[in-house]
């Protein structure tokens, strides 16, 4: 049986450190912090609740592009196995890490705020039961094909 995989999302710590073995194969390494979020109701905005730090890692080609692409701050999502690895620490307290070999990694790209801000539910969204125009009502103009 292999190691459990995980997709998981969050925030780099610090910028990936790339490497390379003494044969020449690259890798990567950096820690994502992965935030679970409630929303307080009493100021009706969302609060980081708990942190898990997952230590990351990936080789080759996609090693070398993580360190090229990412940086400190950037939201991505991993998609590895997922290693625990337990330790004693300086102190000589024992502890627990958790580390995933990467095999995807993707940035998270997001609207700019004032474009989410923007875009909030209104009574012609589709989700909060709204009505909403349907642009392919009629079809495409003339002869032309839809656009996808």
């Amino acid at each position: 049986m292999g190691l459990p995989q995980i997709t998981a999302t969050g925030n780099l710590t610090s910028d990936p450190e790339l490497r390379f073995t003494s044969s020449g194969k690259a890798v990567a390494n950096w820690t994502i912090a992965c935030n679970k979020k409630r929303k307080n109701e009493n100021t009706n905005e969302w609060e980081d609740v708990a942190t898990c730090f997952l230590r990351c890692s990936i080789w080759e080609q996609k090693a070398e592009a993580v360190a090229e692409q990412l940086q400190r701050g950037a939201e991505v999502t991993v998609v590895g196995s997922l290693k625990q690895n337990d330790y004693t620490d300086k102190d000589g307290n024992k502890r627990t890490s958790y580390d995933v070999d990467a095999f995807s990694v993707a940035l998270v790209v997001k609207a700019p705020k004032a474009a989410r801000q923007s875009s909030q539910p209104s009574g012609n969204d589709p989700w909060s039961g709204g009505q909403q125009a349907d642009p392919w009502a009629k079809g495409p103009a003339g002869d032309e094909p839809p656009p996808f």
